[in-house]
């Protein structure tokens, strides 16, 4: 069996790492968390650098490189914390080799997660795409076609494709928490 795991949310807690390091980053340039985090649900991300430019510039604020490189290091300082350790464990289970990262994003911001993070030392490979996974899960499914795959993600569009259905080896699963791998008992 072979298992294809979503980073953000699944792997890595997602939504606890922008409320307690990303939004709050700013604040060294008296941009509060709220601002942050409202430009970031208007859909502002594109890069890190970009980002916090971007929000930046909104409420009128500039930094140089020394203070963009010092907002980044509290942003990746010991992001491990932010593993999810119910997953964690799950993939050590099943085995490095079985397991690989596909994460949807810039390519940078993802890798740096799941580096800084240490997810890629559980899995045989990482994968960053820019706009659907789709076609990667189709691809990886084919090319294992003697095996069972699974994908888990926490979005329900990335698993509702219907030319997922024409894999006969793959099969989607919805996470919504430690439970959503009971399956696998």
């Amino acid at each position: 069996m072979k298992y294809i795991f979503d980073f953000d949310d699944v792997l890595f807690d997602a939504q606890s790492f922008k409320q307690e390091r990303l939004f709050p980053s700013l604040e060294i340039i008296s941009v509060s968390k709220e601002e942050c985090a409202q430009k970031y649900h208007k859909g502002g991300f594109k890069n890190l650098h970009l980002f916090l430019n971007q929000v930046a510039t909104e409420y009128g604020k500039t930094f140089n490189n020394e203070t963009f490189k010092i907002i980044e290091e509290k942003v990746f300082k010991n992001i491990h914390v932010f593993l999810n350790v119910d997953v964690y464990r799950f993939v050590e289970q099943k085995g490095k080799e079985n397991c690989c990262i596909l994460s949807l994003g810039d390519y940078d911001f993802q890798m740096r997660k799941i580096v800084d993070s240490g997810a890629h030392y559980m899995v045989a490979n990482v994968v960053v795409v820019p706009k659907s996974k789709k076609e990667w899960v189709i691809d990886y499914a084919q090319t294992h076609s003697d095996e069972q795959v699974y994908f888990i993600d926490d979005t329900r569009r990335h698993i509702e494709h219907t030319e997922f259905s024409s894999v006969p080896n793959l099969k989607t699963i919805l996470y919504i928490d430690k439970n959503s791998l009971l399956i696998f008992d």
